[in-house]
């Protein structure tokens, strides 16, 4: 934090008992700690969902290279249609069994 030593006015006392003054000093360092938390669980988050933007993006390019494949020649959709039939007819095989 800073090395300069703070300078104050006095401009009033205030008398606090040493309880009183034990129980601030904890709950600054409990909302220093809290506030530490809280940042830590959105860094995290905010890391996770950058990685999982980058591989949505990843997967959108490969399923536009892979559409514009399929989609270029008639025998290939027909093929494409037939391995969908076959699988989803796989699918519900299992199902029945």
């Amino acid at each position: 934090m800073n090395d300069e030593e703070k300078k104050y006015s006095v401009i009033g006392q205030v008398t606090i008992g040493t309880d009183e003054y034990r129980d601030l000093i904890e709950a600054v360092a409990e909302s220093k700690e809290e506030s530490s938390r809280k940042e830590n669980k959105w860094y995290e988050e905010y890391t996770r969902a950058n990685t999982l933007e980058k591989q949505l993006e990843g997967i959108r390019v490969q399923a536009e290279s892979l559409s514009g494949f399929v989609n270029s020649s008639e025998e290939i959709k027909a093929k494409y249609k037939l391995f969908l039939v076959e699988r989803q007819m796989a699918a519900q095989m299992e199902d029945q069994e």
